[in-house]
């Protein structure tokens, strides 16, 4: 762990036999739920950590297991395990302002903002306010609290064109936005906005799924073996964590996966000899959407071939970081001229589908703290031998700081682009989206 080996020590902590002495224990479950962190599995991480607490309770499980409720969406149930690991006075003294923090956002994105607001009241009058707190609690009441020129006073409240970048990025996922955003994470809601509204064009783009678990049994022209037809997905999850490939939907179905979605396998056209996918960005402000013309480019860590092994499909960058891999990426531009029929093709479906995911977070009726702050979506794309572009997912959250040099510069105009609206010329990184009435 200290080296960084999550995923060695992820195996070794879930092959060994725990130790009888449950203290002992209880770190062991401890250390596993921190190395399924790491690996971006949030649901297995939870389980880790619920067992850790059953065995020996400790402030450090009841964080770990807030975090991941948080990660997974189940906002209530974070705040609430939040506060127990305040609670229980371990929590080291520069730690404190942190948590509660985190407590008052879950509070925030659940839909309870006096509960939030009280909690940072608290906090401030204690001494252990920050100047993100601050600010939350200013957005709450009504009014600044404190005189400390806090990142969204300077970036957001204020206007400034020339606020810093990696304030603009932490206010991108902090809890003031649509709580509609939010919703998209959860690819099941996605799959039964998408298939269930009347938006066509957004259907065309989003390959055949079902959700698990399933009983249904069809046949899908997949007799199992190395070749993938579905690949399984955790209802939430970041970072390509708990995605599972099968090669056929009976094996999808008998792997006792939880609350997934099994997705249709899109054959990918390949690019340097591997698989790809487009990485698009979505600025939303208002009733208005507008789609970057740049984005990135990803590859999986492997040469594209047979068999189920994740490094030869997944194209996710924080799986490719774990595998140790460079993250060679590239922007739209050279996609463009490698891509068959990126403008015919490829790009009119990536139009079609952030429209599409932009109208589903403009019907979901519901209101932002900050009113006319930008958010920024992540489209992830698989292109098909054809340069047909499939909607595989919606990220509310985007990583948007820089990992790689091409990653670096895209994310950097977009996050520039994104507070600079309406767009000052036609040659703008951003163009307006016509949303679906």
């Amino acid at each position: 762990m200290r080296a960084g080996r999550w995923r060695d020590a992820r195996t070794l902590l879930e092959t060994e036999p725990f130790h009888r002495d449950n203290s002992v224990a209880s770190l062991q479950k401890l250390c596993l739920g921190e190395c399924r962190v790491k690996c971006h599995d949030d649901a297995a991480a939870l389980g880790a950590f619920r067992e850790s607490l059953d065995l020996a309770p400790s402030a450090a499980a009841e964080l770990g297991a807030a975090r991941c409720l948080a990660r997974l969406g189940r906002d209530a149930e974070a705040a609430a395990g939040l506060r127990r690991a305040l609670f229980r006075r371990a929590l080291p003294e520069e730690q404190i302002a942190t948590v509660t923090l985190e407590a008052a956002e879950s509070e925030c994105r659940a839909g309870r903002p006096r509960a939030a607001a009280a909690w940072l009241r608290l906090s401030r009058r204690r001494g252990a306010a920050t100047p993100e707190s601050r600010a939350l609690e200013g957005v709450l009441t009504g009014r600044r609290v404190g005189d400390d020129d806090c990142f969204l006073a300077r970036a957001a409240f204020a206007g400034r064109r020339d606020g810093a970048f990696l304030d603009r990025v932490r206010a991108n996922a902090w809890c003031v936005h649509d709580p509609a955003y939010r919703a998209l994470d959860d690819k099941v809601a996605l799959h039964r906005r998408i298939t269930e509204r009347g938006d066509a064009a957004l259907r065309a783009t989003w390959p055949e799924a079902r959700e698990l678990p399933c009983a249904e049994e069809f046949d899908d022209d997949g007799g199992g073996g190395d070749a993938v037809t579905w690949v399984a997905k955790p209802r939430r999850g970041y970072g390509g964590g708990g995605v599972v490939f099968h090669g056929s939907w009976a094996e999808a179905t008998s792997a006792g996966h939880g609350a997934h979605l099994a997705q249709r396998y899109v054959a990918p056209l390949l690019l340097r000899g591997r698989a790809a996918s487009l990485r698009a960005y979505v600025v939303v402000r208002g009733g208005d959407a507008w789609l970057a013309a740049d984005g990135v480019v990803r590859f999986a860590p492997r040469d594209y071939g047979d068999g189920l092994d994740g490094a030869v499909h997944a194209t996710n960058a924080a799986q490719s970081l774990l595998d140790g891999a460079d993250l060679a990426e590239e922007d739209f531009g050279w996609a463009r001229d490698r891509v068959p029929g990126w403008e015919s093709r490829a790009w009119p479906r990536v139009e079609a589908a952030a429209a599409g995911v932009a109208r589903l977070a403009r019907l979901a009726g519901s209101s932002p703290l900050v009113p006319g702050l930008p958010k920024i979506l992540g489209l992830d794309f698989a292109v098909d031998g054809r340069g047909d572009a499939w909607l595989l997912e919606v990220n509310a959250t985007p990583g948007l700081a820089p990992r790689a040099a091409t990653d670096g510069r895209v994310k950097e105009a977009v996050v520039a682009a994104a507070w600079d609206l309406p767009p000052r010329s036609r040659d703008s990184l951003l163009r307006p989206l016509a949303l679906p009435p």
